[in-house]
């Protein structure tokens, strides 16, 4: 049985498959399970940790036996590398449990955008009086605002990523109501779950532009690692406003 959250997947397996007097037979059904839960995902490294049941932690020598004959066989079937400092993917193997948990590690992507009309907020912000149920102050909408530059983006990166969903980190904020121009603000995407993780940005980037020409427009696209989200945040940066008076 396999189920999904926002980060993993887990499968539960049959208590058959443990026998660790059969070796070659656990490690078989084991590389077998990890290849079904790998199908059609994109990640070119992964790791994993094993929790042993009772009966066998004393045992060393069959523990370090399995281990690495089922980490090697995994990396062979699969053609993965294994990395245990910066994996694409991590699978926990918990014997007690009979659960297989795969985490596959976000995508992060940098860039700037500017906003090119008013009204727009940075993120989504959920109605204060119903918490995104719904209600007459928000027009049954759940949000203060029609848009963000948030749902914006993820409308287009979530499928091109085949992700489940997007967090949106921004180097500060302005209002609603302001433009923002220039170069733009600098931003980084955190992708959660993606299956694909070889997209063009170029081509993400030149539809974005196109689709919503008139409201948003965004520039200099780059994979980066989860270091740049702290980066972008403490950022700080000259701000120049213009102020319109009409009579």
């Amino acid at each position: 049985m396999t189920k999904r959250n926002t980060e993993k997947i887990i499968y539960n397996f049959d208590s058959k498959i443990i026998q660790f007097e059969k070796k070659e037979e656990l490690i078989h059904n084991i590389v077998s399970i990890v290849k079904e839960m790998s199908k059609d995902l994109e990640f070119n490294s992964f790791a994993m940790g094993i929790s042993w049941p009772k009966d066998i932690i004393d045992m060393e020598e069959l523990r370090k036996s399995v281990q690495y004959s089922l980490i090697n066989e995994i990396s062979t079937k699969l053609d993965k590398k294994i990395d245990f400092v910066s994996p694409k993917a991590h699978f926990t193997l918990d014997f007690a449990k009979k659960s297989i948990i795969l985490y596959l590690l976000p995508v992060y992507v940098y860039g700037n955008y500017c906003k090119l009309l008013r009204g727009i907020a940075q993120t989504e912000h959920f109605c204060r009086k119903c918490r995104g149920r719904g209600c007459e102050k928000c027009n049954n909408t759940g949000k203060i605002y029609a848009e963000s530059i948030e749902e914006i983006l993820a409308s287009v990166f979530v499928p091109s990523f085949e992700a489940r969903q997007l967090i949106f980190h921004g180097a500060g904020r302005e209002d609603a109501d302001v433009l923002m121009l220039g170069e733009g603000r600098p931003f980084v995407l955190e992708i959660s779950f993606p299956k694909k993780r070889n997209v063009n940005l170029n081509e993400i980037e030149k539809k974005v532009n196109e689709k919503f020409k008139g409201k948003i427009s965004i520039n200099s696209l780059s994979f980066v690692d989860k270091k740049k989200v702290v980066e972008v945040k403490n950022s700080v940066h000259d701000k120049i406003y213009f102020i319109v008076h009409t009579v």
